[in-house]
């Protein structure tokens, strides 16, 4: 059997300091080091705004909910990915359309995308 690892984390050192210095703050989002890294990637990005979420799922929730996403839209989703992915779709209402992924990538099949475009179809 061929154990295929997922996403593990490569941290150092230094990340792991800094990590210790939330932990033993207390504060695990929107904390000094939230703000901080909101200021980064702001200059980073030229973006006006900038805000850090707890989670992904919080993120792709506040994405569809900036697209105006919701009940009787549908969303393209691959078939290959986290729950979370659909559920930020259900949490606007709207409904997740599933394409599989091709072989041997994991990617979403573009050559499957077009056939799921209805009028329902958000994009």
């Amino acid at each position: 059997m061929i154990k295929i690892p997922f996403g593990k984390p490569i941290i150092d050192n230094k990340e792991k300091k800094i990590l210790s210095k939330v932990l033993d703050s207390g504060i695990f989002v929107h904390g000094s080091k939230s703000k901080e890294f909101e200021k980064l990637f702001r200059k980073f990005t030229g973006a006006k705004d900038a805000i850090t979420v707890s989670s992904c799922t919080a993120g792709m929730h506040l994405f569809y909910f900036s697209l105006n996403i919701g009940r009787g839209d549908e969303v393209i989703i691959p078939s290959q990915t986290h729950v979370a992915t659909a559920h930020a779709v259900e949490l606007t209402g709207a409904k997740p359309i599933f394409i599989d992924s091709e072989f041997p990538t994991g990617n979403i099949d573009i050559n499957l995308i077009e056939k799921k475009i209805f009028k329902k179809t958000r994009h």
